[in-house]
């Protein structure tokens, strides 16, 4: 079987002090590659550096050249001049930039962004424009290719002029390839599947960047159906904008269970934490388990809205088994040796501590999506919506909106009705700890009147109901955690972060672990509870944090990874809140 997540393209030109480390980084993957052919590509070459990635284009008159963009620019007189690289004959095209005779330089090059700006194109060191040929023949030999073919995204090509473009390539190839390992990418769908038919030498990768940006064809949207096209197509692997795996870390899983492999491309390969962090996200699980056990000092564990959150959209059913914050996810979590569950508080109208996550809640009536906020509605109308509590009865559909404005209706292996606060107090075992999440929208901005009603609401029923179970506040809200460890001091508080992983916002306060560290020391807090991806790799900000006198935990997907949450115990984090709520105890516990 093909290993997933075997090898990372990182930038060109990187940072020169970052060199040594990602070249570190990469010779603990294997490189997915032979020069062989595609069915024994699972054996891999021991490389710092893999492959160099040319990106080529056939000029007018049948020329494979290695250049980027679609257009080539110049100025004259003052007005900026660009011509599409196949439109030119291979004369002109090396007629621009630095010329192979010492000292001579041809048109002015130009660039253009995504954005509009244009600039000149100055670097410390130039060279000429080149052939593929060219490559071919003044590249050491033992220097693999991962060859992309590029198409333009504007363009609607037929396939008599793809083959065309593809046979002239191989022609070059074939010529001067001789046994240099080789492999093809694109991100036109048409292209990976076609060269795939006219030779079987090379692997094919299909390029995608998993749905950061949305196109015509469907194929290109999404790591789901980047799967379908190598499938349907007999190609060997995907090359992921890194992000893309970085959000959904089970997309590993479903690749190399696929048995297909698994590049990335992107900034974030310059950063050599972010490289180390997708090599923890391949390998072997249950070894891993086994040196975690009996190993390292006690990690605290707490299911995430109990048993695990829910994702709609996975394809991983295990996202899908049981009703997030529910009565019977936190049960069901309680099943297992975890010492809290995270749970999401927010107050109705009517002033009624609820558990729910989101901050509107959605239905579908009559053919059209009807959401509401959380926080407008009444108990009652609140619990009417999903299963109810008389056996059987349903009350209205439950659907739930994503960031990206998609909308799935809530459906899981095992359903429950919604719940309060002081039901899950009744309902839980006594020993289970709560880690209480309080919810308020990032989009709106609190006056300290309304954050302290909110929060007395919440605190009235676990003054009532706690009855010495372990308990610990957290919010995303800065001023929310502040108020809260003054209102009261029998239980601990730690202000939630990204750490700066993910988005920048308004509140500079919610941007950095360094400033979430300020938070928790000018409000007397006990701890940070951070995204993951911000603290692997960063042993530094553990330091900080515990120098400091405060707790780390943390949070995110890569928190579902033996790997992952081994890895953090090495470096000393207090707690990690996890979905895979078995997996990951039977990893960490006796």
């Amino acid at each position: 079987m093909a290993t997933a997540l075997k090898a990372v393209h990182v930038s060109d030109v990187p940072n020169l002090d970052q060199a040594s480390e990602i070249n570190a980084a990469l010779a603990l993957i294997k490189a997915p590659w032979s020069a062989q052919g595609v069915n024994d590509h699972d054996e891999g070459v021991e490389s710092k550096c893999g492959f160099k990635w040319p990106k080529f284009v056939v000029t007018k008159d049948d020329c494979p050249v290695i250049f980027h963009d679609s257009f080539i620019a110049t100025e004259e007189k003052g007005v900026y001049v660009e011509k599409r690289v196949t439109d030119i004959t291979l004369l002109e095209f090396l007629s621009y930039g630095p010329q192979t005779e010492l000292g001579k330089v041809g048109i002015p090059m130009f660039r253009k962004t995504k954005e509009g700006t244009i600039f000149e194109w100055k670097v410390e060191k130039d060279d000429s424009l080149c052939t593929l040929q060219d490559v071919f023949e003044k590249v050491d030999h033992s220097m693999g290719f991962n060859i992309e073919l590029k198409f333009d995204d504007q363009f609607v090509y037929i396939e008599k002029q793809l083959r065309h473009v593809l046979q002239v390539v191989l022609q070059v190839v074939n010529k001067h390839a001789k046994d240099r390992p080789i492999m093809f990418s694109s991100f036109q769908p048409d292209v990976v599947l076609m060269i795939r038919k006219l030779q079987s030498t090379y692997p094919v990768y299909f390029l995608t960047n998993g749905g950061s940006e949305i196109y015509k064809d469907v194929r290109r949207n999404s790591l789901e159906e980047a799967i379908k096209v190598c499938m349907a197509g007999g190609l060997q692997g995907i090359v992921s904008e890194v992000r893309a795996i970085l959000r959904d870390p089970n997309a590993v899983t479903r690749i190399k269970d696929s048995n297909l492999c698994l590049l990335t491309y992107g900034q974030l390969n310059n950063i050599p934490e972010k490289v180390y962090m997708q090599h923890l996200m391949d390998g072997d699980d249950e070894g891993e388990a086994r040196k975690c056990r009996h190993k390292w000092p006690k990690l605290v564990l707490i299911g995430h809205r109990g048993n695990g959150m829910n994702m709609l959209q996975s394809s991983d059913i295990r996202m899908r088994a049981i009703k997030e914050n529910s009565i019977l996810s936190f049960n069901t979590a309680a099943q297992f040796p975890i010492d809290f569950v995270e749970l999401d508080v927010q107050v109705t109208k009517d002033d009624c501590p609820v558990i729910f996550h989101d901050n509107f809640i959605v239905t579908h009536d009559k053919g059209v999506f009807i959401e509401k906020r959380v926080t407008d509605l009444k108990l009652p109308e609140f619990l009417s919506y999903g299963p109810q509590k008389h056996l059987g009865e349903m009350g209205m559909p439950l659907f739930r909106k994503m960031k990206d404005g998609r909308i799935f209706e809530w459906k899981v292996e095992k359903d429950a009705p919604l719940c309060t606060l002081q039901e899950a107090f009744e309902n839980l075992e006594h020993s289970l700890g709560f880690n209480m999440e309080l919810k308020f929208d990032d989009h709106i901005v609190y006056t300290e009147r309304q954050l302290k009603h909110v929060l007395q609401v919440i605190l009235q029923v676990v003054n009532d109901y706690a009855k010495g179970r372990p308990i610990f506040f957290s919010t995303f809200q800065p001023d929310a955690a502040l108020l809260i460890r003054k209102m009261q001091s029998s239980y601990p508080v730690y202000f939630l972060t990204e750490g700066g992983y993910h988005q920048v916002h308004v509140d500079a306060r919610k941007n950095s672990l360094e400033a979430a560290v300020k938070v928790c020391l000018a409000g007397g807090l006990q701890g940070i509870v951070s995204e993951v991806s911000a603290i692997l790799g960063n042993e530094e900000a553990v330091t900080r944090i515990q120098g400091n006198n405060l707790r780390l935990l943390t949070y995110g997907q890569l928190n579902n990874m033996v790997k992952a949450v081994c890895l953090q115990l090495q470096m000393g984090v207090d707690g990690v809140i996890v979905d895979l709520v078995q997996e990951i105890t039977d990893a960490v516990c006796d």
